[in-house]
């Protein structure tokens, strides 16, 4: 009974690290754009308040009486629970308005809000374990099993986040829910304390097995002699000081007779299937213990960032790789014995996964979303699995658990820091993720020998690399390449890596970093900032040049002189746009805003006597869509349009009310419309600004979510008439000359105002009244879900 106790306070408290995670994502989005960089900057932040907690944890575990470690942890409880009742729900209070530093604002209202008690939850795992060895526990012999529970609820924080609690709950009430379930986490913390305080065991560590079994053939735990099934002597306690990577190596099923068919099923049963903790563990078994930790964290966060960059920005895929991650966690630390046996074939198929993914996500065009998703799964999954399953192998023993897990999470926290900080400022692109991808493959390779398919896959890869090098930009990425070089060499000394493996790798980087083959046309500028990677394509044979943000097409304009002022993409005048505006300027219309700036395409649709005003939060667009030498949509604008560098909702906030005639909002983080642009506070905002007849416009193109639900049941709410036209039969003739599908929402007061688009004389028209929607499809900013919109196909 007692140890369900333990098992529910580190569920509990993995639990609640990651619920609020997502509140406090959420709640930050708004502010910031939108975009998914405020995700990757909470995930580092989170990663070094781990750091804090776990260092935290392992100072108190140093500490000689348990009854002082018990004092000082009940008292930091009561400190974190103070701290979170009065800062947490103040959380948005403390946001400054503006976004000229993101990073520095996110982690000030970070550090000020959530820090303390962040880092009290999270020093949970590490204490609980450490005090249960001292107990008279079954588990207390091993208690690195609780870890599997730990990683078990922070599963289950990600996956019941999107599935059932951002439905059901409003952000202000997850606020609430969350602060009762802090308090009752740390009322089943002290009931642990009191359990330690009563069953401690008294035994002094001296007096415990050197060498434990992690996996065995029956799944139980046990000490001294191992079992005569298991094949192969395990070392005596003398020797633990030199068990590490060298010794797993040897364990390979592939070490001998890779090439004899017929024992296959024999070398795949005698898998390590066995850890053997370290008694002493030096400097190179520490920086061991943060490198496969620091890897899989990495390749967490690039293969979101790619995938939702490069691929698709469908929302909620983030959740996936993150999920993989935690399972692949829970599997290495569970003593389930087919991990052992599924180790080494997992090592031997890496090269053979890692080498095409490092090829494709180098390729700058369209790929088939549905059959590159599962290889970049996979493969993740199984380079996160081996991290995992090594750090498994190669743990101490328990009086060193807490500066196990300490290690752990400066590994952690640097491949957090490394992708949310460094990555967006050092690569013109995603290329961090077939770097990381690169470094575990030459780590992974250090775990023993391979069979000779491995390398051959590893060759081909190197191959095919090398004829897409473009040598124009070598001397241009020092900083990159002296990073990369530098995460190579402790890679190298950690692992005692040979020197063929070395060259082959710096050789792979090379040539990734080189790579360059553009299926959409030549590459003429590649910008990156907190706000994702922008680039600037110009396609010869259909004469255009085309502005790209991942893989979301976010204006286009054509090089022949003849046509470089028509509109193009989803602005053209034969699409809902072009009929809007036909009918829009018949009337005196003096003020526009812009929510977005894209090339500033809708600047064609200016008038002599107007104002526009685009509203962009990323700078990098703003200098792209303003130099001639790309687009010159604004700079020959008929009208008077002005910039302004900013989130557009909170720029709307500071403009008179009554003062617009068009409020259009067309903003998207890659192909992920902003959600606190559409709620039902953002529409209400935007007709506060409107003149009595204004117009709101809203581009809700989108290849993943159908939004006009959405939409339609704000205006519901707010008793205002909307229509949509959905333009998604565009000919090849069309396709041609720079048209493609678009999806537009009008919004008025009244249908008086919008007579003039669904009049019965328009026979062309195809503008539709929004059907009536159910109260459930309102998004508000207190409550919005994606899961609710996706489309089904």
């Amino acid at each position: 009974m007692k140890k369900y106790f333990f098992l529910s306070a580190l569920f509990g408290s993995a639990f609640l690290l990651f619920w609020v995670q997502f509140i406090i994502a959420k709640s930050l989005l708004p502010f910031l754009g939108g975009t998914p960089a405020v995700w990757n900057v909470c995930q580092s932040f989170f990663q070094v308040a781990l750091l804090i907690g776990y260092a935290y944890a392992a100072w108190l575990g140093d500490r000689p009486k348990l009854r002082q470690q018990l004092l000082i942890h009940l008292a930091a409880i009561g400190a974190g629970c103070a701290i979170a009742l009065a800062r947490f729900p103040q959380l948005l209070a403390q946001l400054p308005m503006g976004s000229d530093r993101p990073i520095a604002t996110l982690l000030l209202v970070l550090g000020s809000t959530i820090l303390i008690p962040f880092c009290v939850l999270s020093a949970t795992a590490p204490l609980l374990q450490r005090w249960v060895s001292q107990t008279r526990l079954s588990f207390s012999q091993n208690p690195y099993v609780l870890y599997a529970a730990s990683n078990a609820g922070s599963l289950l924080g990600v996956l019941s986040y999107p599935s059932a609690i951002e439905p059901a709950f409003s952000l202000l009430g997850q606020r609430q829910a969350w602060l009762i379930a802090y308090v009752l986490e740390a009322i089943m913390i002290v009931a642990c304390a009191a359990i330690v305080w009563r069953d401690r065991s008294y035994i002094s560590t001296a007096d415990q097995p050197v060498v434990q079994s992690n996996l065995s053939q029956s799944g139980e735990e046990f000490s001294g002699e191992k079992p005569s099934e298991i094949t192969g002597d395990l070392p005596s306690a003398s020797s633990t000081k030199q068990i590490g990577i060298e010794q797993i190596g040897e364990s390979s099923p592939f070490t001998n007779d890779v090439d004899n068919a017929d024992n296959a099923d024999t070398h795949a049963s005698i898998a390590p299937h066995w850890s053997v903790a370290i008694e002493q563990p030096t400097w190179r078994d520490r920086l061991q213990w943060a490198l496969f930790a620091f890897l899989p964290a990495s390749l967490s966060l690039g293969v979101t960032t790619y995938i939702t960059t490069d691929l698709a920005a469908v929302p909620l895929f983030w959740a996936i790789p993150l999920s993989l991650y935690l399972l692949t966690y829970i599997v290495a630390f569970s003593n389930w014995r087919r991990a052992g046996q599924i180790y080494p074939w997992a090592v031997a198929l890496l090269p053979v996964l890692v080498t095409p993914l490092v090829f494709w996500s180098r390729l700058d065009g369209a790929q088939n979303l549905w059959v590159m998703l599962p290889f970049h799964w996979v493969g993740f999954t199984l380079a996160a699995f081996i991290c995992h399953q090594t750090l498994a192998l190669i743990k101490p023993t328990v009086e060193h658990l807490t500066r196990f897990y300490w290690w752990l999470a400066i590994g952690g926290a640097a491949g957090g820091f490394f992708n949310a900080i460094i990555a967006p400022y050092l690569f013109p692109n995603t290329q961090e993720y077939p770097l990381v991808l690169i470094l575990t493959l030459a780590a992974t390779i250090g775990l023993g020998q391979l069979p000779k398919w491995s390398w051959i896959a590893v060759g081909l890869g190197l191959g095919v690399l090398l004829a897409g090098v473009n040598g124009k930009h070598f001397g241009d990425y020092w900083a990159a390449y002296l990073v990369a070089f530098s995460l190579l060499g402790t890679i190298a000394y950690a692992l005692q890596l040979r020197k063929t493996k070395i060259i082959t790798a710096t050789f792979a980087i090379i040539l990734m970093m080189q790579f360059s083959v553009g299926l959409r046309g030549e590459v003429v500028l590649t910008d990156r900032s907190f706000f994702g990677v922008n680039r600037v394509v110009i396609d010869r044979s259909r004469q255009v040049i085309s502005l790209l943000h991942g893989t979301t097409l976010h204006g286009q304009q054509s090089l022949l002189p003849q046509r470089r002022d028509r509109p193009l993409t989803y602005f053209t005048e034969t699409g809902p746009i072009g009929e809007f505006f036909e009918g829009f300027n018949q009337t005196p219309r003096d003020r526009v805003a812009v929510l977005g700036l894209g090339v500033g395409t809708l600047a064609a649709y200016a008038q002599p006597n107007q104002q526009w005003t685009f509203y962009e939060i990323d700078p990098d667009v703003k200098q792209i869509a303003t130099n001639p030498q790309y687009f010159d949509f604004l700079s020959n604008a008929k009208g008077k349009v002005a910039v302004e560098i900013g989130d557009g909702r909170l720029k709307m906030q500071t403009l008179p009310d009554r003062s617009l005639d068009l409020a259009i909002m067309d903003a998207f983080s890659s192909d992920s419309i902003p959600v606190h642009l559409i709620t039902r506070e953002a529409i209400a905002l935007y007709t506060q600004k409107l003149k009595p007849n204004g117009l709101i416009l809203i581009n809700i193109t989108n290849r993943y979510l159908d939004l006009l639900p959405v939409v339609g049941a704000t205006a519901q709410d707010l008793n205002l008439v909307a229509i949509h036209r959905w333009d998604v039969n565009v000919s090849e003739a069309e396709r041609v000359i720079g048209k493609t599908p678009s999806h537009w929402v009008a919004i008025g007061r009244n249908q008086r105002d919008l007579a003039w688009l669904t009049s019965p004389i328009k026979s062309a028209s195809t503008w539709q009244a929004v059907d009536s929607q159910p109260p459930n499809q309102l998004w508000t900013d207190n409550r919005s879900s994606l899961l609710s919109v996706m489309r089904s196909r």
